[in-house]
């Protein structure tokens, strides 16, 4: 087996001396024969050019043989022509089992939660790398890197890259760009290390193809479940409801929660579909002190999984025999009324712009 040569810093540093997290990373995957990337289900491209880029930065390096694995489908329009033009690396999988002798390394997703392929399984990682709040249970690993703040975790890739003087060609700067980007749009306020990572791919970023991507066809299809979906919506005390959404993927609620929060009526955002054997939820929120994370975190505590970001959350909750849709569509509203101290507040119709929503959150 050919060894890898691990630069010396990382070897032989003293407690003075200052080992970029690039280092450190390279450092846990060095010892394995193999390594595998692994993203959330249904990967949207933050996940799909962190998992990229890190694939780059192992096999350029350490010269360690590097997968990217994901469970689920790509369905969104702009995430289909992102795999169609900039040709990712990723490998959709049904089912995933590690061996010894592989490197696990989590990127925009966390051992301890949900949403991926290695799901509710004890797993002791060579890295995660992630943007969303820590897991409650601080998951095991040689490396870890979890920063809320910063916008994306291509951003984090990014200067994993450039720590190691890795300029990413055209399609993987492209791709990293739209992975930062994606996010800024619901991350108002930048860091240093995001604008730095931007201006550190600038000059190899393919715009036109970037214009082309974000600006993908939608088919007519997804009118027709917008149109459903809306019909479904109602209004509760300045929130936006759905409990039966229509759905084939998480990607597909993302696209109607991001459109019913920019209403100037609507300051949280609950959606629910049945996809498969599990009802998923997605959350979005606007106002300072509501979290759409611990949202979701609440909505299905002891009964699932669920969390994310400040403003955009999401959660799964399997079908079981005890404890069906309609028990699970029940108990979600309830708890959404409870939290959000709804109380009575009534439900109007979305559509019906004619009805006083009672625009505020419950008293």
């Amino acid at each position: 087996m050919l060894r890898r040569i691990i630069p010396t810093l990382i070897e032989d540093y003293g407690s003075n001396s200052i080992v970029k997290r690039s280092d450190r990373l390279l450092k846990a995957v060095a010892t394995f024969n193999r390594a595998v990337v692994i993203t959330h289900n249904y990967p949207d491209p933050d996940a799909m050019a962190s998992a990229w880029g890190l694939k780059i930065l192992i096999e350029s390096k350490i010269l360690v043989p590097c997968r990217v694995l994901a469970g689920g489908s790509i369905l969104r329009a702009e995430n289909l022509k992102f795999l169609e033009l900039l040709e990712p690396p990723l490998e959709l999988v049904e089912t995933y089992a590690p061996t010894s002798d592989e490197a696990l390394i989590f990127v925009d997703c966390q051992p301890g939660n949900g949403n991926h392929l290695l799901s509710n399984q004890s797993i002791k990682a060579a890295a995660v790398i992630d943007h969303h709040p820590p897991a409650q249970a601080k998951p095991r690993s040689l490396f870890r890197d979890v920063r809320s703040g910063v916008a994306s975790c291509s951003t984090l890739v990014t200067a994993y890259l450039l720590e190691q003087s890795i300029h990413p060609k055209a399609k993987l700067s492209t791709a990293l760009f739209l992975g930062v980007s994606s996010d800024i749009a619901r991350q108002p306020i930048l860091t240093p290390i995001d604008q730095r990572a931007v201006r550190g791919l600038a000059k190899e970023i393919d715009f036109n193809l970037a214009i082309k991507i974000q600006n993908a066809p939608y088919p007519r299809t997804l009118y027709q479940r917008f149109h459903d979906a809306l019909e479904s919506t109602q209004l509760i005390g300045g929130t936006a409801v759905c409990l039966a959404t229509k759905a084939d993927s998480p990607a597909g609620m993302a696209g109607l929660a991001d459109i019913l929060i920019r209403c100037d009526e609507v300051h949280a955002v609950l959606l629910v579909a049945r996809i498969g054997n599990d009802c998923f939820i997605t959350v979005r929120g606007r106002s300072q002190d509501r979290h759409a994370g611990e949202l979701a975190e609440a909505l299905t505590r002891a009964m699932g999984s669920g969390g994310g970001h400040a403003d955009r959350a999401a959660g799964k909750i399997t079908i079981t025999a005890e404890r069906g849709v309609e028990e699970i569509q029940a108990e979600l509203l309830r708890r959404w009324r409870v939290i959000l101290d709804l109380g009575a507040i009534g439900a109007v119709p979305f559509l019906d712009a004619s009805q006083n929503s009672q625009n505020q959150f419950g008293r």
